[in-house]
């Protein structure tokens, strides 16, 4: 049997199984959680094969629909919230903005307000924000759920902070 385990001590080991049984089981690691990010993360001799993200278990059928391009309205019909969020890392927000509709933008926090509707549910919008930070040479960008009666970029980023439009105007935004 071979194990390997990352300086913290967790299961790890980039771009092979972390651990591997003579009777053929193949488990694949990151930091601990079951995580493979091109295939499954558990298999066998015997044919088993299981798909883990970030330690959440992805069913295979979701898994192959999502490595073969999911749809943002498949993937907001997902109603299991840590299914929806792997499977969202899985495809790739980028992927998932290019389908949205664009509400509203503003210029000076550089954030995006998307919307995208969801049929026999109410809207879906999100907001883009630019972290004002700078890591490794650039601003990190996030995409959060905000509530579908946004109409404003501005109102959206405001309403993140549990304020009003009106009273959001930040001087400097880190």
């Amino acid at each position: 049997m071979s194990i390997y385990r990352n300086q913290s001590a967790n299961l790890h080991r980039e771009g092979f199984p972390a651990v591997q049984t003579d009777t053929g089981l193949c488990q694949w690691f990151q930091n601990g959680k079951l995580h493979n990010p091109n295939g499954p993360a558990v298999t066998s001799k015997l044919g088993t094969s299981m798909y883990f993200w970030r330690g959440i278990n992805i069913p295979k059928k979701l898994w192959a629909n999502a490595k073969n391009g999911m749809k943002l309205p498949e993937i907001i019909a997902i109603t299991n919230l840590e299914l929806r969020r792997c499977i969202i890392e899985l495809v790739g927000i980028k992927k998932l903005v290019s389908e949205a509709q664009v509400v509203d933008t503003n210029a000076q926090s550089g954030a995006v307000l998307y919307k995208f509707e969801v049929p026999n549910d109410e809207a879906c919008q999100f907001i883009r924000v630019l972290d004002g930070s700078i890591r490794q040479g650039r601003r990190q960008e996030y995409f959060l759920r905000v509530p579908p009666a946004m109409k404003t970029a501005h109102e959206a980023v405001a309403w993140t902070f549990k304020k009003k439009e009106k009273e959001y105007n930040p001087a400097i935004e880190t």
